[in-house]
């Protein structure tokens, strides 16, 4: 018998000893089947799908809000002398040239439209006020070697408080300036700057001069604030060759208009003066001289070259009739 049964016996042990051992492997494989190689279930892969889809959808609902009626259009917020798709289609609705800035005739049209309308001016940018800011003239009423705190206090009244505060007294707010390496001190009213240095004496602080630094770049638009409206004043041409030191600038009959002549781009400006800026092969820039102020414009093509980032630099500032600001 036991010759008989005793192989079946042992078949019998095989076979439940393999069940034994491969129900575990089986429940195993079932299981990180079940799982994706992320280790994230079908439930939470299914979960997160749903979670993306609601987002995308708040998105467009958000992207759907503008509201592009003349009544939206109108009452929209703009920011003073910026180029932006929404002044272009603000100046299509007005009837005016629609070129993106919005300057003082846009305002103006702006205005109107919003008053017949009978809507608030709100969204309006505000004019630069303050003292009048004409290159080549008195800032402020301020005179050249005007006593350094005399000088401030007019500067503060016509222009506001300063981007900061300065002590002529402290060593560490003055710098080395231009050719002549004096001490210089310079504050800063947004796009406007005056300078401040010795005067006879190391104890004798006065007014300098002053000017206009400022850049425009193609996203953000202006860099500084400007205090107030810059004109120019009514002047004439300086003909000269910056490549050529040899010779002699020479003041012409030329007349130049004045009045609100800024504009971000070197075309728009040259159509406002009515005049081609001189390009500075040694230093890599535009320069326009009259009798009574000089216009430095330096173009920087962005990181990479042709971003959008690129900056359009601004320097005016006045001339003395003797050297008409000869560097």
């Amino acid at each position: 018998m036991s010759q008989l049964f005793g192989p079946r016996r042992r078949n019998r042990r095989i076979r439940s000893a393999l069940f034994i051992l491969g129900l575990p492997a089986l429940i195993l494989v079932a299981y990180f089947g079940f799982l994706k190689d992320d280790g994230t279930t079908q439930e939470e892969v299914a979960s997160e799908e749903i979670v993306i889809e609601e987002i995308n959808e708040e998105v467009i609902d958000e992207s759907e809000v503008i509201d592009n009626s003349p009544t939206g259009i109108l009452t929209r917020d703009y920011k003073w002398m910026t180029q932006s798709e929404d002044t272009r289609q603000l100046q299509e609705l007005l009837g005016a040239e629609a070129d993106g800035w919005y300057g003082a005739g846009t305002r103006t049209a702006h205005i109107a439209a919003l008053e017949e309308a009978g809507l608030l001016t709100t969204g309006v940018p505000t004019m630069p006020s303050g003292c009048e800011i004409i290159i080549g003239a008195e800032l402020c009423g301020v005179t050249q070697l005007e006593d350094a705190n005399t000088a401030l206090d007019l500067l503060r009244t016509g222009l506001g408080d300063p981007d900061e505060e300065v002590d002529f007294n402290d060593e560490n707010n003055w710098s080395s300036g231009g050719a002549t390496s004096e001490p210089v001190l310079t504050i800063y009213w947004g796009a406007v700057y005056a300078d401040f240095g010795n005067c006879y004496s190391p104890f004798r602080q006065c007014f300098k001069g002053w000017g206009i630094d400022n850049s425009f770049y193609a996203i953000r638009g202006w860099d500084k604030m400007f205090p107030g409206l810059v004109k120019l004043p009514e002047s004439l041409l300086v003909d000269w060759d910056p490549n050529n030191s040899e010779l002699a600038p020479l003041v012409t009959s030329t007349n130049i208009p004045g009045g609100p002549r800024l504009m971000p781009e070197r075309w728009s400006f040259e159509e406002e003066i009515g005049s081609v800026m001189q390009y500075d092969e040694e230093n890599d820039r535009h320069v326009f001289k009259t009798n009574l102020y000089q216009v430095i414009f330096t173009e920087s093509t962005g990181n990479p070259p042709g971003s959008a980032e690129k900056q359009l630099r601004w320097q005016f500032f006045g001339c003395s009739e003797t050297n008409w600001c000869l560097p």
